[in-house]
């Protein structure tokens, strides 16, 4: 029976910065920076997490690799710092580092998308305000990110 999950933090979080997120998510979670590097044929991804208040629930980051008609190339799903840091821990406004790969290489005809869901139900978070007004639960990183 596990009770609770703790995770012990080097300092207490600052008060919020005006950093405006890339993107943000229902619950309160914001993705700050995420960066993307293409060497030896495996993205690797870089990102920057906050959230505004206490999470109750743990949620697995998603991230996808989709080809130039849109369908599924290579996924990567994995919890914040391979486990390390579920986001009932995070604190508000505590920044989480955070590194994702995905062992595929990247094509110029490729998007990658990065997401949050429950794992226990497989429901994704939805963004709080997408770019093109429609509802949609995903983040599409820039591909000029890529090196």
């Amino acid at each position: 029976v596990a009770l609770a999950s703790i995770r012990i933090v080097e300092e207490a979080p600052g008060a919020a910065t005006d950093q405006s997120p890339l993107a943000a998510w229902a619950e309160g979670i914001a993705l700050l920076d995420a960066a993307f590097i293409q060497e030896d044929g495996r993205i690797t991804l870089d990102t920057t997490w906050r959230t505004d208040r206490q999470l109750h629930t743990d949620y697995t980051i998603f991230v996808q690799l989709l080809d130039g008609a849109g369908q599924l190339v290579a996924q990567a799903d994995e919890r914040p710092q391979q486990g390390q840091a579920p986001t009932s821990t995070w604190l508000p406004d505590e920044t989480i580092a955070d590194r994702l790969a995905i062992d595929h290489p990247w094509r110029e005809d490729y998007t990658l998308i990065i997401g949050l869901y429950n794992a226990a139900t497989g429901e994704r978070l939805p963004l709080r305000q997408p770019e093109n007004g429609a509802a949609q639960d995903y983040y599409v990183i820039q591909a000029g990110a890529a090196d």
